[in-house]
């Protein structure tokens, strides 16, 4: 699905507001290229800035341990959630079953593929595949892409989902 369309100046919301929105769902999707250091740095600043608003959370990552290569990756994780963080498997289906059992009034954070969170195609995201499973679960998914440098985040809102497209880095 191309998000880029929904990048208008009417859909713009403040970093605030967009956190406020992030705490108070049950999870979080951020999507991402699982080897791009913006990506990493903006999941950083979210879980942070998250942390310091008091928000006990849970956090997932797509086989994060599954290489040697996401060793940084865990070591930078780790800072805001010293020991549990919760390998997913890159089964869109297995991650979603895992997802589908996280506690009822702790944020979960989930960092996953970008894959898993498309919409459209042949393929279902893992957010609507748990909220099949959990009916009222309150879900929000994060969409990362390129393009500015100064970070720009966008409410995408649909029937069923509030969710952002969040565009260039945050500090």
């Amino acid at each position: 699905m191309d998000l880029l369309p929904y990048c208008r100046p009417q859909n713009l919301v403040v970093y605030n507001t967009f956190l406020d929105d992030l705490a108070r769902q049950n999870l979080v999707l951020i999507g991402e290229d699982h080897f791009n250091p913006r990506h990493t740095k903006n999941e950083q600043a979210i879980i942070r800035d998250l942390q310091r608003r008091g928000r006990i959370f849970l956090l997932a990552a797509e086989d994060i341990f599954s290489s040697d290569i996401y060793i940084p990756k865990v070591a930078a994780l780790r800072r805001f959630y010293v020991d549990q963080i919760f390998q997913l498997p890159s089964d869109g289906q297995a991650m979603a079953d895992s997802l589908g059992e996280v506690p009822e009034g702790i944020l979960t954070i989930a960092i996953v593929g970008e894959e898993h969170t498309n919409r459209g195609g042949d393929r279902i995201s893992v957010d609507k595949l748990v909220k099949r499973m959990r009916e009222g679960i309150r879900c929000a998914t994060v969409f990362q892409r390129e393009n500015k440098t100064n970070p720009e985040i966008y409410r995408l809102q649909t029937a069923a989902n509030q969710d952002y497209v969040l565009v260039g880095q945050l500090s």
